[in-house]
């Protein structure tokens, strides 16, 4: 569950490597840091989900 900032993480990073490159980077690696940064976010995600669901929190509130 502490993995749950990455989500927010990986696609910022993301946007500040390509805000800041301006243009440098090819077309190719451009498009690889943009949909790599939301899937690493995405499959962040998953795992969270995951964990959430297989060690639910004690006592079961969800809050």
């Amino acid at each position: 569950m502490n993995l749950l900032f990455l989500t927010f993480v990986f696609p910022l990073v993301g946007f500040l490597l390509l805000s800041f490159s301006r243009g440098r980077f090819s077309e190719n690696l451009s498009a690889l840091i943009g949909v790599g940064s939301v899937g690493l976010s995405a499959a962040t995600a998953a795992c969270v989900i995951w964990q959430f669901n297989v060690a639910p929190p004690e006592g079961g509130a969800y809050s």
